[in-house]
């Protein structure tokens, strides 16, 4: 047994046994013995390199309460990964961030970021010497970045191009994620640049009230649109709606964001905003193998967006524009 294995072994307080069943991951070892070689190992700067299993791609995602479903934010960029990683027939292992302190990562030889969230940041930040690539949520050190703000502006301007004023916008946690926060600054920045209304309750949190609450509120101001910028409640929003008895787009017009998978197939179809998946995952492996090889070493792209126009948004320009004669959309609300 090496003398660096005996370092650990004194360093975590375990034998030299447990060391080696923890980096050959050993079923039969308990969680804080594994924890305190980790640790261990990262203070005396310990990277087993020989390691013949030094091959796989370790894609960092969110720590999914539902698993890897429809509705899990990052599955549809998520997918198109996992599909250039097979093609070229290259191992990964997909990793929830709060399972990342838990991973023997010496042996990952790249890690592709797929997550949201400010923790997600400080977690792979602690990782050394190990190239990290982030697509498309977060900037890091080297990222391929599907730009939030312009997201917002996008659909903001969409909207407003069809006569909408009051334009709701269906938030959650912006205070630990750094994808929201971006798009409600977006979206901030594109009503006051359009001349739109700026009531602050035309901007409401589920993390607050209930998904029908939430929409309620968004009507009451008097919505004539929503924004769901957060993918993965695309679908309680839509619930809400239905259970409020509102028609889309009659009632009230809807923009989606990237889900463009799921809302091509929704009745009616969902206006979106998003990015191509396909090319975007190449592009990541592409340049994540770039970065393990050292053909680069600062990647910073941003990815095109559009917006894909279905029918979901009712345009309500006449109204507006003969200075409120004829339907108001308002009062169907």
């Amino acid at each position: 047994m090496s003398d660096k294995f005996k370092q650990l072994a004194k360093e975590s307080g375990v034998s030299v046994a447990t060391v080696s069943r923890v980096f050959n991951k050993h079923q039969y070892v308990s969680e804080k013995a594994r924890r305190n070689v980790i640790e261990a190992a990262r203070k005396l700067n310990y990277s087993p390199r020989q390691n013949a299993s030094r091959d796989t791609i370790g894609i960092v995602i969110e720590s999914a309460k539902t698993g890897i479903s429809p509705g899990f934010d990052g599955s549809p960029i998520l997918n198109a990964i996992t599909g250039s990683l097979m093609s070229r027939d290259i191992h990964f292992e997909i990793i929830p961030i709060n399972k990342l302190e838990e991973t023997d990562c010496f042996k990952l030889k790249g890690i592709l970021l797929v997550a949201t969230n400010d923790r997600s940041v400080e977690a792979v930040g602690r990782i050394k010497d190990i190239p990290v690539l982030s697509v498309p949520y977060l900037k890091l050190k080297n990222y391929i970045y599907c730009d939030n703000r312009e997201s917002m502006r996008i659909a903001v301007e969409h909207l407003a191009g069809k006569g909408h004023n009051k334009i709701g916008f269906a938030i959650w946690d912006e205070k630990t994620c750094f994808q929201m926060r971006e798009r409600l600054e977006g979206y901030k920045d594109a009503l006051i640049k359009l001349d739109l209304d700026t009531n602050p309750q035309l901007i409401q949190s589920h993390k607050e009230r209930t998904f029908i609450d939430a929409v309620a509120y968004m009507l009451k101001a008097g919505a004539t649109a929503i924004i769901v910028p957060a993918e993965f409640y695309l679908f309680p929003y839509r619930h809400a709606l239905y259970v409020l008895g509102k028609r889309v787009p009659e009632d009230i017009s809807v923009v989606s964001m990237q889900m463009d998978h799921v809302s091509e197939f929704l009745t009616p179809p969902l206006d979106t905003v998003s990015f191509n998946k396909k090319e975007t995952a190449e592009l990541a492996v592409s340049k994540l193998l770039d970065l393990i090889d050292g053909k680069e070493n600062n990647i910073e792209i941003a990815v095109t967006q559009k917006l894909i126009e279905r029918e979901s948004v009712k345009d309500i320009s006449n109204y507006t524009k003969h200075g409120g004669e004829g339907e108001n959309p308002e009062k169907q609300l």
